[in-house]
């Protein structure tokens, strides 16, 4: 699969945390990302699946789970709107749980970034 001009865009941003600011490798890295995630979705008996793992999660209030499994359908870049609505309800959610002023910015900016 092809990386989408918008994730190479959005990882340009944090260049400096993967320590690079070529432009090609953070392409690689997107790639590397997307192939892992694709293989990750295959080997979960696909999307539908996965789909409704976060939703049974979300259900029973897992969300840190749940963010992480909508992380590999974003990095698939499949079902991109329906993974970032979940995965902004799991934020929001740890967001407001946790006593770490910290945490709860980190989680509720992301969120809102969604």
């Amino acid at each position: 699969s092809q990386v989408s001009p918008e994730a190479v865009s959005a990882l340009d941003g944090v260049s400096l945390v993967l320590g690079t600011r070529d432009r090609s490798r953070i392409v690689e890295l997107c790639e590397e990302a997307m192939e892992k995630a694709e293989k990750t979705i295959a080997m979960m008996g696909g999307t539908g699946n996965i789909l409704r793992e976060i939703a049974d999660t979300v259900s029973k209030e897992d969300m840190q789970w749940a963010a992480e499994l909508c992380d590999i359908l974003l990095n698939a870049q499949v079902e991109v709107e329906v993974a970032k609505a979940y995965k902004k309800q799991a934020l929001e959610y740890l967001g407001h749980a946790t006593t770490s002023a910290n945490g709860r910015h980190y989680y509720l900016s992301v969120a809102k970034g969604l």
